[in-house]
């Protein structure tokens, strides 16, 4: 199965060995994510090693095992599509519009990452 991670979800992870932590670690799941994943870790490194039940080292030995584990989708493969993946969610939830949610440049490369992913999976059981 392939899912589309947010930093919310690596943070959680790093956090506490959780349930989420360990769904990472399953070799039956392919994680993606887009390559500014790894720049919000390096922004709130510290502000996660204070509040994480991890030793240090466990803290950077399983963000390294992650960094393994996640398929990067680099910007230049993103960004021809954005504009366009914003037409699409703007258009299928017009009613939504204004939130912030589907407006936020962020929130499109997760919801494209996720649509992208989903064509590619249908695809490869052709």
């Amino acid at each position: 199965m392939r899912l589309v991670i947010d930093a919310n979800i690596l943070f959680a992870a790093l956090i506490k060995n959780s349930l989420t932590a360990k769904l990472l670690l399953n070799d039956k799941l392919k994680f993606y994510a887009p390559e500014f994943l790894f720049e919000e870790f390096a922004k709130y490194e510290d502000y996660l090693l204070n509040k994480t039940h991890r030793t240090k080292e466990n803290f950077k030995d399983f963000y390294n095992l992650l960094k393994q584990k996640i398929r990067i989708i680099p910007k230049k493969e993103i960004e021809p599509f954005l504009k366009q993946a914003k037409e699409i969610l703007c258009q299928k939830y017009f009613f939504m519009k204004e939130l912030t949610l589907f407006t936020k440049p962020i929130r499109v490369v997760y919801i494209f990452l996720l649509a992208s992913n989903a064509n590619s999976a249908l695809q490869e059981k052709k």
